[in-house]
């Protein structure tokens, strides 16, 4: 796997089974449970926030 791919299952909550309708609108839609989750809620989670930990702010 690339890197590449890791971080778009990272990036997109479809992969744990949400959809966000209108992301780049002011007012976006969250509908949880939509799909079956391909990577469970809690790994997601946990994985999303260790991204954001590793990040450098310069």
């Amino acid at each position: 796997m690339r890197d590449n791919t890791i971080l778009h299952i990272i990036e997109n909550e479809i992969y744990k089974g949400d959809f966000i309708h209108g992301k780049r609108t002011k007012n976006p839609t969250y509908y949880p449970n939509v799909v079956e989750p391909l990577v469970s809620k809690e790994m997601w989670e946990e994985c999303h926030f260790q991204k954001k930990n590793n990040s450098r702010a310069y």
